[in-house]
């Protein structure tokens, strides 16, 4: 027997349940959308990098191309005119693009032969730099990007793109240099918008770092040779969640090879930076959350304070029974009058729990309007029928004499309406049959029934019917006298796909749904069937219902 007491804690747990269920359901998307969102964000902006990379780069090889074919043409840049004559033309080739630093002119000896910085030769030889043992070194070399270096000369962080100068035999005649100054690329990547603690690098495809914002202590010579890990022609962009080696943080992070040269373009993101903002969502959310469980709370301990005092009412009446006549009925009377404010309190309750029940249905249709991840709305209109399904309960409890049991064909009947109606089935051409034995149901039947058939009738809508045809779905449930047990068959004539089990493999919420539809079964005791086939789907649950229960 289900006491007051037993039925009002049961609500409770219910409610609360319900409310954190929809909580987690929600953060766990918002989670996951929110990962998603700032590596597709990543994405974007290393396309972007990669595309400014490429352009600088190309830029700058054509005024290279176009110095060395100026030298090995005879055009007099490296000997026929004076050297302040070569020092302006370089100036002047330098100042046409502002990636490019400095442009220079080293002898196959490593020497100076003349530079944008100054006339003529100067001290000092290059030929323990790295871009002019390539060009000596490799014939083909072609153009070669060297590593990040700071200028002797200039004091300034670039590096270097060279080509080589062939004499007239064909022989190694020197090196032509354009000096680009990375201070060009971090004044573009200062521009970019990105959260706190985030990283716009440009690396060699050896892994050797060039360009980075902010620029890490150490960085010269620093090499990261898996940067280039999973990219290929094929595949130019790889997305990852990876620990940085350069500071150890878990980060979000893009790689983009760059176009027609040895280069890759990488963005990274914090973790907990991008993961800033979910975090503050959820606090808010958790302050409604709470204030709702804390409502129910209260409401709660009212019940039961009201239904401890009858208790102790009927005890001190029980122990001041009299035998005298009239003493009898003024004690009666009183009794009456407790048991007349016991059903109008918990009247309340019911009506208060129901209103409860629509306003947590209505906070969670206001937080579904703002989000944009279609599997968070589909969690959040399935968490609202489950809702709507036990304030329905609640409401049919309010409409029946006794408070504590509900007429199952009423109950079904609206249930299944309200089902049609949200889902649209008139204007779809669908139709909801509901032939349903008038038996009563206590609230530990009627509220996991329910739910049962707000599943089953749910899948039905939302996937039998995917071609847009017309149909009729029957929910039918009888009587059976011989077994003592009610049958409950929910089956629709559409294509066969509101199977439970066919949902469940092309998504994460009919999957749920489906453990929710065994576990309801399996609470009210009964055996679920499942038979799917083209023409139709036709689920069936065997429930016992002994004949001293339904009257």
């Amino acid at each position: 027997m289900h006491t007051p007491r037993s039925i009002l804690l049961a609500l409770s747990t219910t409610v609360t349940l319900a409310t954190l269920f929809a909580w987690a359901v929600f953060a766990i998307a918002d989670y996951d959308s929110t990962l998603a969102s700032s590596l597709r964000e990543n994405a974007i902006i290393a396309d972007l990098l990669q595309e400014h990379a490429h352009r600088t780069i190309e830029a700058s090889d054509l005024v290279l191309r176009q110095l060395e074919a100026a030298v090995e043409g005879g055009g007099g840049l490296a000997l026929g005119d004076s050297p302040e004559a070569v020092h302006e033309r370089l100036v002047a080739m330098a100042d046409l693009l502002p990636q490019v630093g400095s442009l220079w002119i080293i002898g196959p000896d490593g020497a100076v032969i003349n530079s944008s910085v100054a006339p003529g030769p100067m001290g000092g030889r290059y030929d323990d730099r790295r871009y002019f043992q390539v060009q000596r070194e490799a014939p083909g070399a072609g153009t070669f990007i060297g590593e990040l270096l700071e200028g002797r000369q200039t004091g300034l962080d670039f590096f270097a793109i060279s080509r080589r100068i062939d004499d007239l035999g064909g022989g190694f005649g020197g090196i032509v240099v354009a000096a680009i100054h990375t201070s060009y690329f971090q004044q573009f990547y200062a521009g970019v918008a990105m959260p706190p603690g985030s990283t716009l690098a440009i690396l060699r495809d050896d892994g050797a770092l060039l360009v980075r914002e902010p620029l890490a202590a150490g960085s010269y010579g620093a090499r990261f040779p898996a940067v280039m890990r999973g990219l290929t022609p094929q595949s130019p962009r790889v997305v990852s969640r990876v620990a940085s080696p350069v500071d150890g943080r878990d980060r979000l992070v893009a790689r983009r090879l760059v176009k027609d040269y040895p280069l890759v373009a990488l963005v990274s993101r914090k973790v907990e930076a991008v993961l800033a903002p979910f975090w503050q969502r959820q606090v808010r959310t958790g302050a409604v959350v709470a204030v709702l469980i804390l409502t129910v709370a209260a409401l709660t301990a009212l019940g039961l304070r009201a239904l401890e005092g009858e208790r102790r009412l009927k005890e001190a009446l029980a122990a001041a029974n009299i035998s005298l006549e009239d003493r009898v009925r003024q004690r009666t009377a009183e009794l009456e009058q407790a048991l007349a404010d016991k059903n109008l309190l918990l009247s309340e309750v019911y009506h208060r729990v129901k209103n409860n029940l629509q306003m947590i249905e209505s906070l969670l249709a206001l937080q579904s309007r703002t989000l944009t991840d279609d599997r968070a709305r589909d969690a959040f209109r399935t968490a609202r029928r489950r809702i709507n399904a036990l304030g329905l309960v609640h409401q049919q409890l309010l409409g029946a004499g006794d408070l504590a049991t509900v007429r199952l064909d009423a109950f079904l009947n609206e249930l299944c309406a309200n089902l049609a109606a949200g889902a649209g089935a008139e204007r779809r051409g669908l139709k909801v049959v509901v032939d349903v034995a008038p038996l009563p149901a206590d609230l530990d039947r009627a509220i996991p029934l329910g739910l049962l058939v707000n599943e089953l009738l749910s899948n039905a809508l939302l996937h039998g019917y995917r071609d847009g045809s017309p149909g009729t779905i029957t929910v039918r449930g009888e009587h059976l006298t011989d077994t003592e047990a009610v049958r409950l068959v929910v089956r629709d004539d559409g294509d066969g796909t509101s199977s439970p089990d066919a949902a469940a493999a092309e998504e994460d919420v009919p999957r749920s749904g489906m453990r929710i539809v065994r576990a309801l079964a399996a609470q009210l005791g009964g055996e679920l069937t499942v038979r799917s086939e083209p023409q139709g789907t036709e689920v069936t649950v065997i429930i016992p219902w002994p004949e001293a229960e339904h009257g």
